[in-house]
């Protein structure tokens, strides 16, 4: 059964209505729209995956329904920045001994929720690096993308601004609300970006293999998609922030990364939080080109592959 929201209005075929609730085997299923053309076993060239074509096409952004989308995504990345920088906040003012496993498991309940709340409108995104994922991968188109990541980014700016106005300068100054930023005497700035870069390539591995791929999202539901995102983020950001004394951590969003960097006032080596992502989430893409169950195969090993 598809969710009687998205029967709104009709957009092209190429633009990316991202998610559609459908009924299969595991009860209501949150797919890619275009998921019932999918038929892996009889027609080979229909992946359900974007042409060249249609991954450029602008007119996109005069489709009202990819901006309700994105506004989705906008309040969303918003909440989602004032919640976990108040994670940090609270770390530093009752003195937890291991904040990064806090802060991570923080993780699980606020993304978790979120996804849930605007997976059936705009797929739940909530963060660039699964915005870059879908593009690289041919879900989402590229006007799309920027879209979405421009309100996730203004979102976030709001939500960090927002989290500054209740902290205190003390608190502000000890934790940089969770900025993602490092001590480049502890750490390097060529280490920073390799963390960014493998961190991004496992969301974006986990991510897309779960929610965003028109052939295996069929097997998860939502809760299912958005507890095992959820706990994702919260083993990345956990593992991650003991690694090094002197690196807090994965960004793991660079939306959030921003806001929080605005609510601090702190843009220290803010553009890795940016370029590891996009690195990562694109080797992520040349790697999944390799694996992609869309692969064209003659007939009879087509089948054997499927077995």
């Amino acid at each position: 059964m598809q969710s009687p929201d998205l029967e709104i209005s009709s957009p092209p075929t190429h633009t990316l209505e991202p998610q559609q609730l459908a009924s299969g085997k595991n009860g209501p299923q949150i797919l890619p729209s275009n998921s019932e053309k999918l038929d892996h076993e009889d027609n080979e060239n229909n992946s359900g995956l974007l042409k060249s074509k249609e991954m450029f096409d602008f007119s996109d952004l005069g489709n009202i329904r990819v901006w309700r989308n994105a506004s989705a995504e906008f309040w969303a990345a918003g909440v989602l920045t004032f919640m976990v920088g108040a994670s940090v906040a609270l770390t530093s003012n009752a003195s937890y001994p291991f904040p990064s496993i806090f802060i991570g498991f923080a993780h699980l309940p606020i993304i978790g929720l979120l996804i849930v709340a605007i997976g059936p409108i705009s797929g739940g995104h909530l963060n660039p690096i699964v915005t870059m994922t879908a593009v690289f991968t041919r879900v989402l188109s590229f006007p799309c993308g920027l879209a979405y990541i421009a309100c996730q980014t203004v979102g976030a700016a709001l939500g960090g601004a927002l989290l500054r106005s209740l902290c205190t300068q003390k608190t502000i100054d000890t934790t940089s609300l969770g900025a993602c930023v490092f001590e480049n005497t502890m750490f390097s700035v060529g280490s920073a970006f390799i963390g960014e870069s493998v961190i991004a390539f496992t969301i974006a591995f986990v991510v897309h293999n779960v929610a965003l791929d028109p052939k295996q999202s069929k097997e998860f539901s939502l809760s299912v998609t958005a507890f095992v995102v959820g706990a994702t983020f919260a083993m990345v950001v956990w593992l991650s922030g003991g690694i090094n004394p002197g690196w807090p951590g994965a960004g793991t969003n660079p939306a959030k990364c921003f806001g929080l960097s605005v609510g601090s006032g702190n843009f220290s080596h803010h553009w890795i939080a940016w370029v590891g992502p996009l690195f990562g989430t694109l080797t992520y893409a040349i790697a999944y080109s390799l694996m992609s169950p869309f692969h064209n195969y003659p007939k009879k090993q087509r089948k054997d592959s499927l077995r």
